[in-house]
């Protein structure tokens, strides 16, 4: 798994043209996918509301 992991943020490393916030909300976004990808395939379907609120926090600001 931990394979799959380190190809999967391989493949989000691209050449740079939007300012680093939105750079760091993509990785936090895709990190987010797999983090919901790995609790699904485990059978854990719910994610913690307060997890909810806080990412969407930061990605308001």
């Amino acid at each position: 798994m931990n394979k799959q992991i380190a190809a999967a943020e391989i493949s989000i490393i691209r050449p740079i043209e939007t300012s680093p916030d939105r750079v760091i909300a993509g990785l936090l976004l895709k990190t987010m996918k797999l983090i919901i990808v790995k609790t699904t395939m485990l059978g854990i379907s719910k994610i913690s509301p307060g997890f909810c609120e806080a990412l969407n926090d930061f990605l308001i600001e």
